[in-house]
């Protein structure tokens, strides 16, 4: 929290993307392999 927006915010954003990247594709092939694809 003691860091400076502008410096933590961009690695934080991309790590965010990544991981909710991560999941959707998670989510998806799970999904697939049931039959249902989830949305969130």
């Amino acid at each position: 929290m003691s860091q400076k927006p502008s410096v933590g915010m961009a690695p934080d954003r991309r790590f965010l993307t990544t991981h909710i990247m991560m999941k959707h594709k998670l989510s998806f092939f799970q999904g697939s392999g049931t039959g249902k694809v989830k949305h969130d």
